[in-house]
């Protein structure tokens, strides 16, 4: 049976070459998973043209860092080529780097195909420059004539080629940076990998491609690799010299000279034409790229800070008998990155969660059990048990990137204020099942009044994007709204009530805009029980309002009952037994 060939890649800034290396190198893999490290060119944008043709493009998009961690993001895309993708051979390549046979006519397919997948191989690397600077990314990287630093023969830098069948045991295979050699990392101590030769194929690797490029890919792998090494081990190599030429003031171009072995190569022999449809879409500008870097330096310097600070901080997963949601909330848990956390299950059902039925892995929590008992009861529970100088919610379906309690710690202790909050760059447009509102259209950047906040979301019905998941809590503000038992219901937490209870105990909220995208998913059922609590609310603070405000806060109450009441799916669901009950006290008012 032949080979299933998956290749994986990580890319960053490599948006005027990465379709032609997706198209080229869908001519011999099955499948490529190709993780985008933070670019800003149009690289991502590219990659989701490519995926939406329906080529077998596996997009990921990493979180930016500057550390170039390359060695440990390869390692987790092979294990997710073996463990998800069915891989027999796994190919780690570079965007820069082509795929093409020792000699013209060569099937890389083939190859690779019939090769044994019990065992490693060693794929040789040879540098090619591009005779004439490549600046046009609408032509096919590989249509024309190459400079090739030597015959593959005589080049002793290689790729570590993966079969399924030859890697060592118990998940202890490991690659060097670059994926130029390998290694079994046991208890005894590191064992390097002997490789197999790869005699018919080797890659072409165009690491200069035009001076612009190359002038990025330096002031980005340099301070990359300091980030991983430090500038004084012998390990932090990895664009040196250019980097050290550009601080000297060479600006005389850098092409490589690849000596008198070096020939020319018509390498377009040695593959297949491709049509390309988005190059124009490849958009590099150098100074900003460098700032978005620089940014990424001081952010991580601030962030460092704060942690030398060891604040101590308490996630909280209410469970409220979903253990799928509950388990998703411990995955979110644990992989956190902030390493000074305590995690807490808050259960309010009547049911003990069963032994062995969370994550296997998982951090470990502590179940506090809040069905049954009063409120003074559960407060005084969790203020003995929690000792936390910060509280984060995780809620079902909250959607937490593994840094998200470093970046809020950061902007909360940078910041005098009592609640911080960090807004995402534009809510979802308005929907009837979409109760978010984007405060930084308002307040961006701002010191909030909380006491003129409050009515503003009570009137729209509406509160700040993401609920509760961009707030990291100060232990005394969670004491002041004792613990938001009051808003926790056997359904959920009653986000509206939530936020009524935490803008009731400071002055002001600190606003600012982040730039992530996601929010909360909210199902039509939620939605119902956030609609019986915003009318409670409006009952109860109606005077916060003024005539015209509450008669147009009433009408649109009106409006989302009656646009879900033609949802029959809801009719035999126990919110919507409540909703409807509601509904015909609110009618019978006549107010409207």
């Amino acid at each position: 049976m032949a080979n299933k060939v998956v290749v994986i890649t990580v890319t960053k800034i490599e948006s005027d070459i990465v379709e032609s290396f997706v198209r080229h190198t869908l001519t011999f893999a099955d499948e490529i998973i190709i993780a985008d490290n933070g670019s800003s060119d149009g690289t991502w944008e590219i990659l989701q043209h490519l995926r939406d043709e329906g080529l077998p493009l596996h997009c990921r998009r990493l979180l930016p860092k500057v550390e170039f961690a390359h060695d440990e993001m390869m390692l987790s895309l092979l294990w997710d080529a073996l463990d998800n993708h069915g891989a027999d051979l796994v190919l780690p390549l570079d965007t820069d780097e082509f795929l093409i046979g020792t000699e013209p006519g060569i099937s890389c397919r083939d190859v690779l195909r019939k090769l044994p997948s019990d065992d490693i191989y060693a794929l040789k690397l040879v540098k090619y420059n591009p005779e004439v600077p490549y600046v046009d990314s609408t032509a096919f990287l590989l249509q024309g004539i190459c400079r090739r630093e030597a015959p593959p023969r005589e080049v002793k830098t290689y790729k570590v080629v993966v079969g399924a069948k030859g890697l060592p045991p118990g998940r202890t295979f490991r690659y060097v940076p670059g994926c130029h050699s390998a290694y079994a990392a046991l208890p005894s101590g590191d064992e390097n990998i002997t490789l197999t030769a790869l005699p018919d194929l080797h890659l072409a690797h165009f690491h200069w491609r035009s001076d612009e490029r190359y002038l990025i890919k330096s002031i980005l792998g340099w301070p990359g690799m300091v980030c991983q090494y430090t500038a004084y081990t012998a390990n932090c190599s990895y664009m040196k010299d250019i980097y050290e030429s550009i601080i000297r003031g060479n600006r005389q171009g850098f092409q490589p000279s690849f000596g008198t072995k070096s020939e020319s190569v018509n390498i377009a022999s040695y593959c297949a034409p491709q049509v390309m449809r988005y190059g124009n879409e490849a958009k590099l500008d150098g100074l900003a790229t460098s700032m978005l870097e620089c940014v990424k330096i001081a952010e991580a310097y601030v962030e460092e800070k704060v942690l030398r600070l060891v604040r101590r901080v308490d996630l909280l997963l209410p469970y409220f008998g979903d253990m799928a949601a509950l388990r998703q909330a411990l995955c979110l848990a644990r992989e956190q990155t902030y390493p000074h956390i305590n995690l807490f299950i808050l259960n309010l059902t009547a049911s003990d969660i069963p032994p062995g039925s969370l994550l296997d892995g998982s951090p470990v929590a502590r179940v506090i059990p809040l069905a049954g008992i009063s409120h003074e009861q559960g407060e005084a529970t969790l203020n003995r048990e929690l000792n936390g100088d910060y509280v984060q919610w995780i809620l079902p379906g909250s959607y937490l990137e593994p840094p998200h309690v470093n970046r809020l710690l950061a902007l909360t202790e940078t910041q005098s204020m009592r609640l911080s909050l960090y807004m995402f760059s534009g809510a979802a447009p308005f929907t009837p099942l979409h109760p978010y509102v984007d405060l930084c259209g308002a307040y961006s950047y701002d010191n909030v009044d909380a006491k003129k906040l409050w009515p503003r979301l009570l009137a729209q019905g509406r509160y700040p994007v993401g609920g509760l998941d961009n707030l990291l809590l100060p232990r005394q503000v969670m004491h002041d709204c004792h613990w938001l038992l009051a808003c926790l219901t056997a359904t959920g937490l009653q986000l509206m009530s939530a936020w009524r209870a935490l803008l009731g105990v400071t002055a002001k909220i600190f606003v600012t805009r982040g730039n992530a995208t996601a929010t909360r998913c909210v199902t039509a059922e939620e939605y119902i029980y956030h609609q019986l609590d915003w009318f409670n609310l409006l009952n109860e603070d109606n005077s916060l309002l003024d005539d015209e405000g509450l008669r147009a806060a009433l009408a649109l109450w009106r409006d989302n009952y009656l646009s879900l009441s033609a949802n029959e799916s809801l009719r035999n669901t126990e919110a919507w037994s409540a909703y409807a009950k509601t509904a015909a006290i609110f009618f019978s008012r006549g107010a409207l």
